[in-house]
């Protein structure tokens, strides 16, 4: 698990990345960051060297958190070939952060998008990050159509 001490040694790393790049955003102050640490560290050890995995302070690191779009911590998630192909995934969720290591142990795993369908959970996802406002998501997929 790399840890960059600042953005320079953060794009330093990336470049490097020979592999998928799973990245966690997190801060020392944070307890649910502080409470899923050790469990991070031993899905380094099960990615070994197929996923390189990367925490971010985003105190150390305020620019990359700045060009990631990260407003919530711990956030995980995963480039492919400099892609996110999935959903970055925003808390504690243990099962969810290992679904995205598992993914770039083998991004063949990585479900394929269907042509012309799309899950609520993902429009939503997109559409909160475009928009920077899930409510707004839901508010336009639940409330418009009734109208």
């Amino acid at each position: 698990m790399q840890h960059p001490k600042n953005d320079t040694e953060f794009k330093k790393i990336l470049a490097s990345a020979k592999s998928a790049v799973f990245i966690k955003f997190s801060a020392e102050w944070c307890p649910p960051c502080k409470s899923i640490k050790a469990d991070i560290e031993r899905m380094a050890r099960f990615a070994g060297q197929k996923v390189l995995m990367i925490d971010v302070d985003v105190d150390a690191c305020p620019q990359t958190a700045k060009d990631y779009r990260i407003s919530s911590m711990p956030t995980s998630l995963l480039l492919v070939d400099g892609e996110e192909p999935v959903p970055r995934v925003i808390g504690a969720y243990l099962n969810k952060i290992q679904q995205l290591v598992t993914y770039g142990v083998d991004p063949k795993t990585i479900p394929e998008k269907k042509e012309g369908t799309i899950s609520m959970n993902y429009f939503l996802y997109n559409y909160g990050r475009y928009h920077n406002n899930t409510v707004n998501a839901i508010i336009h997929v639940i409330f418009i159509p009734l109208i």
